[in-house]
């Protein structure tokens, strides 16, 4: 689970919900099975709170490691079929196996 605030209010999420999080301007979206979910957080320590299951795979996007379908050296599909661009650098760790799935 994670709580995040927004507003006055504060929101829990399950981690199985989150196909990944989106950083842009100070704040970070979660892109989730049943929508959207923005609030201003740092996704520097999102990134540390879910190390075990998230992985950073640009530097605006923390994308849950089991929603990952496949991989490029530019890009990783979900298995919702969106496409996020794969940071160079973080492309040449994911050779370290961190992705459990084959490359595209």
């Amino acid at each position: 689970m994670l709580t995040l605030q927004s507003a006055n209010t504060s929101k829990t999420v399950p981690l199985d919900s989150i196909y990944y999080i989106e950083s842009s301007n100070h704040k970070v979206e979660l892109h989730l099975k049943d929508g959207e979910f923005a609030c201003y957080a740092k996704i520097g320590d999102l990134e540390l709170e879910l190390q075990d299951q998230f992985f950073r795979i640009h530097k605006g996007y923390l994308v849950n490691l089991s929603y990952v379908d496949g991989y490029s050296k530019t890009e990783v599909t979900l298995t919702n079929g969106e496409r996020l661009l794969l940071s160079k650098y973080k492309y040449q760790e994911e050779h370290k196996g961190l992705f459990q799935v084959d490359p595209l």
